[in-house]
Parts: structure tokens; sequence; C-alpha cells
């Protein structure tokens, strides 16, 4: 199950002597462990500071967990929110976009990824873990195609392309398959640096 997660910043930032509360969906040992470690090593270099980290259930659990804190006046200083629930967390007006805090360095983000994370021109939130669709291909079947295995398509047209040689090859393998995951689109939008929905959707049953 693909998890592209967002860290938005909570209303207010972090003084001397403060416990920092770190909110995130990775219960399992492997992912949880590699957090802690990271908030030890922080820790450590930090002693003025002390990040907790805390699972806190799945996607759906931890947005409305910290929507709720939050209104009760208990709400963590960073959150780790699914992508879909982007909209959802500015709307509530508990969260403040990571570009609104001072000192905050962008360069090191891959530009489509930081896009990804940007609404309204403002960078809404660091990626914490960003996935990425890769495309696998069998260099065996390209060169009974007749195609060059060390050229790759790297568009759509390009892939269509070698698609109709390989069906006109009849070398019996199928040319193309993939999961169908909403977000692989999304992706290929912030790729490209395109608007993935105009705002006005509308619903049709089919």
């Amino acid at each position: 199950m693909r998890k592209i997660t967002l860290l938005l910043a909570l209303m207010g930032t972090a003084t001397a002597q403060t416990t920092v509360e770190f909110w995130h969906t990775f219960g399992d040992p492997k992912r949880g462990g590699w957090i802690q470690d990271r908030a030890d090593e922080f820790n450590k270099a930090n002693p003025g500071l002390k990040v907790v980290p805390a699972y806190k259930g799945n996607d759906n659990d931890l947005i409305s967990a910290t929507i709720l804190s939050a209104r009760q006046g208990n709400a963590p200083a960073i959150s780790q929110i699914f992508e879909g629930g982007s909209q959802l967390a500015l709307d509530s007006g508990v969260f403040q976009p990571v570009s609104g805090i001072k000192n905050v360095d962008f360069s090191d983000y891959i530009k489509p990824v930081i896009n990804f994370y940007t609404i309204g021109g403002k960078v809404n939130s660091l990626p914490f873990n960003s996935s990425s669709p890769v495309l696998y291909y069998n260099k065996d079947l390209m060169k009974k195609a007749g195609l060059d295995p060390k050229k790759p398509p790297t568009t759509f047209n390009g892939l269509l392309a070698d698609c109709k040689k390989i069906e006109a090859a009849k070398i019996g393998a199928t040319c193309f398959g993939m999961s169908v995951n909403g977000w692989f689109v999304e992706n290929w939008m912030a790729e490209q640096g395109q608007t993935f929905s105009t705002g006005q959707l509308e619903f049709r049953r089919c």
C-alpha cells in the first residue's frame, strides 16, 4: 500500500526546553524504529529540545486525532498526514504551511516532489516519505521485438510506439501493465508541474 505522507507543522514552533510531540502512522518496528532512532539522534545533538515520536494509528485515525486534539488545546507540534488529507488539514484551520516558518531550507528537495506539496504558491508541507511509480522492462523481449533495450521509452507516446512494435512482432508478450492506482496519475502530473484538478469536478454514474 502506497503512502506518500505530509509533514505539516502545527501552529507554534519549538522553544528551549520544549517537548516536541511528533505523531506518525508507522507502527511497524522497522519504520517506527527508524523514526525513534532519528529522534534520539536529534535529542542528543539538541539537549534543549526533546522530540517524542508517537504512533497514532492509520492515516484517517491520525488526522482525526490531530484535529480533535488541536481543538481541545493539546495538539502535537508535528503531525504526519497522508497526501489525500492535505486540503482537509488546511481547511481545519489548525495547521500552518511549513513555508510560514522561518529558516526552512527546501533546496534539498527534488523540484517535482516539492511541487506536489505546494498549494497556492506556498510549500504546504515537507514530504516525509515520497513514493514514485517505477517502470520495469524486459530487455530480452525488447530485443525480440527489434527494440533497443538501452533506450527504453521515457514518455507515454514513446511507450505506445514501442507497444505497437511489440504487438507487430507477435512474440506473445503483453506490452504494458500497471496497478490501477490514482496516485500514479498524481505523481505524473506533479513531475510535469501540471495541475491535477481545476477544482471544478463533475461526478457521473457509469
